[in-house]
């Protein structure tokens, strides 16, 4: 055998120690990370390092839109970060129509759009993820500014493609999977806030325990350190406290002018509102800690337009999540009943007191 065989014996079998490497790792990434975020951003992170780049992004179809969307990135040394966006937004059926290992040059793309955010000496290598044989999910595209992608990092990518591909689409699964477990818990909630609703407003017939109960529970199933029913006042029409739940007696900390504002300015709301907790504090006040209260608003409303008044649940130590938000909205009709149930067994109730004194 001659140098030279030796020497390309030597080369392929470098480059398929090179393959079986990457292929390990990305295989160990996807049976030990397997939600998509951490996924995501190992596994670029990798091939930047296999491939030396200095740039890598992970773009993947939008479901909605149908463009690619930006989902990870990692950049080193040189850096081009208008890139990606430049990517996603003027190239985005390039890169999600591409069926192979393809280079772009930093000339060629100037040459498209010499507007481009990219330095003419930067070669681009992209990496469709396709799933089966036609469905385009995305793409890996990694960047080198000094030296241009060989024939051997291009079959090394080549190599790692089915194992790129698998792994993201795993990731994919795993957060369909996540989202639809989430919905279902979430329907779970809505129903056990539902019946317990229902079961106060069917038990308790005296109003003011009624309202008590309904604010118990809403403090308890949102863990609020702080929950406030006001009603309006038919005689002077102003709001009126009238059920506390106050575990963390962190009411008398607060502005009593300013919390009545907020619940007026709450009970003529058409739908539930998160507010800042900073418009409760009093000027000047020295409570840092209620600097990041959050507080969410819930109008009382009979039909359409009959305003009876609203609920205030404050928290302190972290925000009220999108899911907490849509379980209120689910529930508001719940909590509008019971109300309503309740004030008019207390103006039944005043009506016959007012009828014996007769």
């Amino acid at each position: 055998m001659s140098d030279q065989q030796l020497q390309a014996l030597e080369k392929a079998l470098a480059l398929k120690e090179r393959e079986l490497a990457i292929i390990r790792s990305i295989d160990l990434i996807r049976d030990t990370s397997p939600e998509p975020k951490p996924m995501f951003a190992a596994i670029i992170k990798l091939l930047a390092e296999h491939l030396h780049a200095d740039l890598c992004h992970l773009f993947l179809r939008d479901r909605v839109t149908g463009t690619a969307s930006r989902r990870a990135s990692l950049e080193n040394g040189e850096t081009h970060p208008e890139l990606a966006a430049w990517i996603a937004g003027t190239r985005s059926d390039h890169l999600l129509q591409l069926e192979q290992v393809t280079v772009w040059t930093g000339d060629q793309l100037l040459t498209d759009d010499p507007a481009a955010p990219i330095s003419s000496g930067l070669q681009l290598a992209v990496v469709p993820i396709i799933m089966g044989t036609d469905e385009r999910l995305g793409a890996i595209l990694l960047g080198r500014a000094q030296l241009p992608f060989t024939t051997d990092d291009l079959q090394l990518l080549r190599t790692a493609e089915d194992q790129i591909d698998s792994a993201v689409i795993q990731g994919m699964m795993y957060e369909e999977n996540r989202l639809r477990d989430q919905a279902v818990r979430l329907k779970q909630d809505e129903l056990s806030l539902l019946m317990d609703i229902d079961r106060i407003r069917d038990t308790v017939t005296e109003p003011t325990t009624m309202h008590t109960a309904i604010v118990t529970l809403l403090a308890d199933r949102f863990k609020a350190d702080l929950c406030m029913l006001f009603l309006i006042s038919p005689d002077s029409a102003q709001v009126e406290l009238r059920a506390l739940n106050d575990r963390s007696q962190s009411l008398g900390q607060l502005d009593q002018v300013m919390v009545h504002q907020l619940a007026q300015e709450a009970s003529l709301l058409n739908d539930i509102a998160l507010w800042s907790g900073q418009k409760l504090l009093s000027d000047g006040s020295s409570q840092n800690a209620f600097r990041d209260l959050q507080l969410v608003a819930v109008p009382i409303i009979m039909g359409t337009t009959d305003r009876l008044g609203a609920l205030l649940l404050t928290r302190a130590s972290d925000t009220f999540s999108a899911d907490e938000l849509h379980l209120l909205r689910a529930a508001e009709d719940q909590i509008d009943s019971a109300v309503i149930q309740g004030y008019a067994r207390h103006k039944h109730l005043q009506f016959t007191r007012e009828l014996d004194t007769i």
